[in-house]
Formats: C-alpha cells, structure tokens, sequence
C-alpha cells in the first residue's frame, strides 16, 4: 500500500525509488504480490536499475507460490532469454499454469506457442483452441489479438484440422 501511494504520488511526491524500496520489503516478507510487482520494477527498470537476472528471481518467488501473473510473466521471461537463456519447455510450462489459473494472455500465449511448436509439438487444433479460450477472455486487448491470430491460423490450417477444431476434438 505504502508502495503505490509513492508510484502513484498519492498525498506524496512521486518518488519510484522509495515505492521500490516498499515492494521489496514487502515482497522480502513472501508476498506474491509485492514479488511480482518487483520483478516488473527490475525487468523495466522502474526506481531501480534494469536487471533481468533479479527480475527472473523475483517473478519466479511468486509464481512458486502459485500466483498466476507471475507465472505468466516468468514464462515470458523464459521465451525471450531476459535474465536467462531461453527455454522454451519452461515458458511453456508456466504459461500452461497462468492459463489453467484464468491469465488471459497466457491462454493466447499458449495458443501462439502451439502454433509455432515452441516448448510442446506444434499442433495447430491445439493452438486453434487456445485462441477460442483467450477470446471468451474478458480482456480485450487479449482478445483482439487473438481474434486476428486464430483469423490467420484459419486460414493456413488443412481441411481436418479446421474441422476437428470446429468440433472441439483436440487430437
């Protein structure tokens, strides 16, 4: 709380180093919470400086406990190699998770790693259901995005595969 009154200015100057200095006692105490917003603050740079090491830790903390978002994020983190190499089976493995724990953009993200074969077998009915689960999404930037990935799946997609996707048969 302390931590966003100083990143929002709330009654405050706006100070992002003293609202670092709260998330990271705060995520220190084991807060999910607090140690994935810090993660976010170290892989942005944001009242600290940059370090996508650090920020790999931190998301990591959290997504141990089971909190979606950082799951989703140290997904993210493992796809692009930030803090780390690349490793596809992890970014797929926690994405999984975020999307199983209700994350939007993991759904979509999961769906784009299916399509593509990064981290499982590249399976397009599989991506195709992807999509469809980040569409039923509330989030609409998640669903624009994947409205216009499944449009171009669709059209690249064999006459059975669209079919079995079409039917919900996920081979």
């Amino acid at each position: 709380a302390i931590a966003r009154i100083y990143r929002r200015g709330q009654g405050v100057d706006k100070d992002f180093a003293a609202a670092a200095r709260w998330t990271e006692s705060a995520a220190k105490t084991g807060d999910p919470h607090a140690q994935d917003e810090l993660g976010a603050l170290y892989r942005l740079g944001v009242g600290v400086e940059p370090d996508l090491t650090r920020a790999r830790q931190w998301y990591r903390k959290a997504a141990d406990q089971g909190y979606a978002p950082a799951e989703n994020d140290l997904g993210m983190m493992y796809r692009m190699g930030a803090g780390g190499p690349v490793d596809y089976e992890r970014a797929f493995g926690w994405r999984y998770r975020a999307a199983d724990h209700g994350i939007a953009e993991a759904k979509f993200n999961i769906g784009a790693m299916y399509e593509l074969g990064l981290g499982a077998a590249k399976d397009p009915v599989q991506a195709y259901r992807w999509y469809q689960a980040a569409i039923a999404s509330a989030d609409p930037t998640t669903r624009a995005n994947a409205n216009r990935a499944l449009a171009l799946l669709k059209a690249r997609m064999k006459p059975p595969e669209l079919a079995a996707a079409e039917r919900g048969l996920v081979h």
